[in-house]
């Protein structure tokens, strides 16, 4: 019994936890700025690049950036 209270208690938490990832995984306004820290972090490396989000059109459920032309990772990994 007392285990069965304790789950009941603890399915609103994990749902909470779970709604929060799914969320922040859909806002692409977070993509946008980890495209924009990637790009900072890899800015000395001449062969490395990586999207570049066009502000004005970023938002919660739009994202549009720039088309780089490259070599999948999949391709390097055979």
């Amino acid at each position: 019994m007392l285990g069965k209270v304790i789950n009941q208690l603890a399915m609103p938490l994990t749902f909470e936890e779970f709604k929060r990832a799914l969320v922040s995984q859909t806002d692409l306004r977070l993509e946008a700025r980890n495209l924009m820290v990637f790009n900072k972090n890899f800015s000395k490396h001449q062969n490395v690049l990586f999207p570049v989000p066009v502000e004005p059109f970023v938002a919660s459920s739009v994202l549009v950036e720039t088309w780089e032309d490259g070599i999948q990772m999949t391709d390097f990994l055979k």
